[in-house]
């Protein structure tokens, strides 16, 4: 809902964990809206760790990996929301496949600009402690956003 008024009744109906699971099925059809509806939860912050308990760092990764570019963006908004929180952070860094589809992103020129940037910006809480420098430089991060800054 475009409503956040209707947030908390969504939210205490557990449509978060109908709708982390149907961003994990197979079916394409109305993911780009599901996870429009995701990256509005993320907006608050009481929602984050429901995000996070109904899935939602699973249906991150898989849209982060297998997305349009639309949903991978989303994604990531969704992600650097989730990870401004510190025990939420080290969760979503417990999933390195978060940092390697985020650099990805990063790398991927048929990404617009304004993509590549959105996914360096879902980067940036993730390295502010000593496991997500490593995990970023493992994955690449910094040539990555050399080539991202180099596209602008």
């Amino acid at each position: 809902s475009r409503d956040p008024d209707y947030h908390p009744a969504l939210v205490d109906a557990n449509v978060l964990n109908t709708l982390t699971q149907a961003l994990l099925s197979e079916i394409d059809a109305g993911k780009m809206a599901l996870t429009r509806l995701l990256e509005r939860f993320s907006r608050t912050d009481e929602y984050r760790e429901k995000i996070v308990s109904a899935g939602g760092i699973a249906a991150t990764v898989q849209l982060l990996e297998d997305g349009r570019p639309g949903e991978k963006v989303l994604a990531s908004q969704v992600v650097s929301r989730l990870a401004e929180d510190d025990a939420l952070r080290e969760q979503i860094l417990a999933a390195p496949e978060v940092m390697s589809s985020l650099v990805d992103m990063m790398k991927n020129k048929r990404l617009t600009p304004s993509a590549q940037i959105t996914a360096a910006q879902a980067i940036a809480p993730l390295v502010t402690t000593a496991s997500g420098q490593a995990a970023a430089c493992e994955m690449g991060m910094v040539s990555a956003l050399l080539g991202t800054l180099d596209s602008k």
